[in-house]
């Protein structure tokens, strides 16, 4: 079939379809005399596969690299590949969650505080704002399977987290990472957030965490590779 045929079959325009063969992700099977594409029926699904490749957030030297294994018999590349998206998508997710931690705040205080002002509120986007408190820690599968993929000590610390519930906690996006406000803390929490320290002086994979003192509370500083599963932790901790 010509290219125009393919387009038609596959709704993607013939100008896309040239410049899925730049990135050699689709080529014809042969050129007639006069120049023009020929292709097989295979490539109509061949490009229904780029095509939803792209719609779950794959590049296109991803989806090179997934056409290229095909036919192996060997995983390992798509695994990469696919795990390396997943975790971009995890990052985005956690600073969606940490946003919404915020507004969620601002929009309480709002509307359950008659006496908060217009200015106070907005003057405190310049600090931080905070949710209040309860909830026990559920984490699911997906979470452990991301910590113990960075080599976290959150992958195996399900004690120190259970210390960790039921204290009030905000969490915001730092310049490099995030940072944990554990407001007004009991001896207990301050014990588990120690803990959840040193555990992390012991991991090389990424930067540990800086704990300090502050006016409210304790801060935890975090940044690296990681940093987004303390955001995505902290926020659960606080919310559920």
């Amino acid at each position: 079939m010509r290219i125009g045929e393919l387009a038609r079959k596959t709704g993607v325009q013939a100008s896309t379809l040239r410049y899925y063969e730049t990135k050699e992700l689709l080529a014809p099977e042969e050129r007639t005399d006069a120049g023009y594409r020929s292709y097989g029926q295979d490539a109509i699904a061949r490009v229904r596969l780029i095509q939803r490749a792209q719609r779950i957030g794959l590049r296109l030297s991803d989806i090179r690299g997934l056409l290229q294994e095909s036919g192996t018999g060997d995983s390992s590349r798509m695994r990469e590949i696919l795990e390396d998206r997943f975790v971009h998508l995890e990052r985005e997710v956690a600073r969606l969650v940490v946003q919404r931690h915020e507004l969620q705040a601002l929009l309480d205080e709002l509307t359950q505080d008659g006496s908060a002002s217009r200015d106070g509120v907005l003057s405190r986007l310049t600090t931080h704002v905070c949710l209040d408190p309860s909830g026990v820690p559920r984490l699911g599968t997906t979470f452990q399977r991301l910590a113990q993929r960075f080599d976290c000590a959150l992958a195996d610390a399900d004690s120190v987290i259970a210390g960790l519930a039921g204290g009030h906690y905000h969490v915001w996006e730092t310049a490099r990472g995030y940072a944990v406000l554990a407001v007004d803390p009991d001896q207990d929490t301050r014990r588990a957030l120690t803990e959840l320290v040193a555990r992390e002086e012991r991991c090389a994979t990424h930067p540990t965490p800086r704990m300090k003192d502050h006016r409210d509370g304790v801060l935890l500083y975090v940044h690296g590779d990681a940093a987004f599963l303390y955001a995505s932790l902290f926020v659960h901790l606080d919310e559920s």
